[in-house]
């Protein structure tokens, strides 16, 4: 886009500025997400900024690598949300590595050099380090099959975010004292996340035509990705009582679609009165132990998440194995009359039926 702007009482063509009103005052960037330029001296600032720019992309400097990174098809495939928030990455990775050649990956000692990146960020935040570290990782993937270099320091360092969320579940309980603090809109989208494993933007933007008669097939916003859910006897019985009253199929008690911040305050302030401290996205475990209790392989269940068969298979052991045991043991012993049974259900219990 080429816009024209005065200075020094000349009107010049500047292709490509972003710029940005912010309390009635003007501020000029040389592109957006880009250094702010000079008011004073607008061409000469932005010409200074793009002749450092076309220094850049002369070498293999990893700011110039980053900005052909941006341009690719690999970056600019991404859904548009996540695609803004992995630029905002890139700028911290440029912070850092810009003015060095991308040869400095394929050196000794560049794994621990990234680990300390990393651990310093960590300080910061710890999902935020983790997240870093993957999309230095993706740049570097992408590095290497442009023959840029031949190693991805990042390849197997473990993340600092050491709770993996994915095995975590939500009980019943927890979900039905959320629910209490929740209107019967907004309770629907928690239900709905739980049997679908969908997560909160996926599912407040879901439309009723990704909805067939046997599955759900969508896409994930954050990484384009197409999902297919079953439609099991619980979803089915949700979407049934679901109004349509409208293109979208979760929405508020006014009709109109949630947006996610909005969302996130309700579910926020019900989440505080109900005592539960898990997250919206914990949901994801629960749907997973639904669709395997209801005979789902663990492949089945790997696809539709994106987890591996050992992952699943993992949770199964942790959550569903445990909860159709108790479930036996119960039947079982509610078809003995003549015992009254004291019961400790597994976790290391006993069973006093013998």
């Amino acid at each position: 886009m080429t816009r024209s702007r005065k200075s020094r009482g000349v009107s010049v063509p500047l292709k490509g500025v972003h710029r940005v009103r912010i309390k009635g005052r003007e501020y000029v960037y040389a592109w957006r997400g880009g250094p702010r330029l000079d008011p004073d001296d607008l061409v000469g600032s932005y010409a200074r900024v793009m002749a450092d720019r076309k220094a850049r992309r002369a070498g293999n400097t990893v700011a110039a690598l980053m900005e052909r990174f941006e341009e690719s098809g690999d970056h600019r495939g991404r859904r548009d949300a996540w695609r803004r928030e992995c630029e905002s990455l890139h700028r911290r990775i440029v912070e850092v590595f810009g003015d060095q050649s991308v040869g400095i990956f394929d050196e000794r000692g560049a794994r621990g050099v990234v680990k300390a990146w990393r651990d310093q960020h960590a300080a910061e935040s710890l999902t935020r380090a983790d997240k870093l570290v993957h999309e230095l990782s993706v740049f570097l993937e992408w590095a290497i099959d442009e023959g840029l270099i031949e190693k991805n320091p990042t390849r197997g360092v473990k993340g600092v975010y050491e709770t993996d969320r994915s095995e975590i579940i939500w009980t019943d309980g927890e979900i039905a004292a959320v629910l209490a603090h929740l209107t019967p809109e907004a309770g629907r989208v928690v239900r709905f996340a739980a049997e679908t494993g969908l997560a909160m933007t996926d599912a407040l933007r879901l439309s009723w035509s990704a909805v067939g008669r046997f599955d759900i097939q969508t896409r994930r916003q954050k990484t384009a990705s197409a999902v297919t859910v079953p439609i099991l006897p619980g979803l089915r019985a949700l979407l049934d009582e679901t109004p349509k009253v409208g293109p979208v199929v979760l929405t508020s008690s006014r009709g109109r679609p949630y947006t996610a911040d909005g969302f996130k305050t309700v579910f926020g302030r019900a989440k505080r009165a109900a005592g539960v401290e898990k997250n919206f996205h914990d949901l994801r475990g629960t749907a997973a132990t639904r669709f395997l209790a209801s005979g789902l392989s663990y492949a089945e269940t790997g696809r539709i998440f994106g987890w591996s068969e050992r992952f699943v298979e993992r949770i199964a052991k942790r959550y569903v194995a445990r909860d159709a045991l108790a479930k036996q043991l119960v039947e079982r012993l509610s078809k003995n009359k003549t015992v009254k049974p004291a019961v400790k259900l597994p976790d290391g219990g006993h069973d006093h039926d013998r």
